[in-house]
């Protein structure tokens, strides 16, 4: 489904990537490279199992960016309220937190409060790792 809607966004911003100008001239409509390629990759947490993230970090390779910031805690909730949550998923909370802490000293509390819920994710403690979840939630809100 979500795959359907990424190909309809993409037909439509290609439908309107060009719009007529009141002298006749066509004018370019550019849409950023980021957001097409953010909204039609899959996630990190959808292309590589839980390990497979940590051993590209581990190797030195970039997995996560700020811009997975919310789509990974609306994931974290959807997971959570269907019941469908596992042990596994916390590694990619877990290594979320700990990729981007050194790379974003400025939201430090953030990523910290997003590693501690994936340890608790770990530990199977779902209830607190929701806690640690819409703390880091408002807290990037705040920001």
């Amino acid at each position: 489904m979500r795959k359907l809607i990424t190909l309809a966004l993409l037909l439509l911003l290609t439908a309107c990537a060009s719009e007529s100008t009141e002298d006749g001239k066509s004018k370019e409509v550019k849409a950023s490279a980021d957001v097409v390629a953010a909204e039609t990759e899959n996630q990190p947490w959808e292309k590589y199992t839980a390990q497979e993230v940590y051993d590209l970090v581990e190797s030195g390779e970039e997995v996560y960016s700020l811009e997975h910031a919310e789509p990974l805690e609306n994931e974290f909730f959807r997971l959570y309220e269907a019941g469908e949550l596992t042990s596994e998923w916390g590694n990619y909370l877990y290594v979320f937190g700990a990729e981007l802490t050194a790379k974003h000293p400025e939201n430090e509390e953030y990523f910290k409060l997003i590693a501690n819920a994936g340890v608790n994710v770990k530990n199977e403690n779902y209830d607190e790792a929701k806690n640690k979840l819409k703390d880091a939630e408002a807290l990037r809100g705040a920001n």
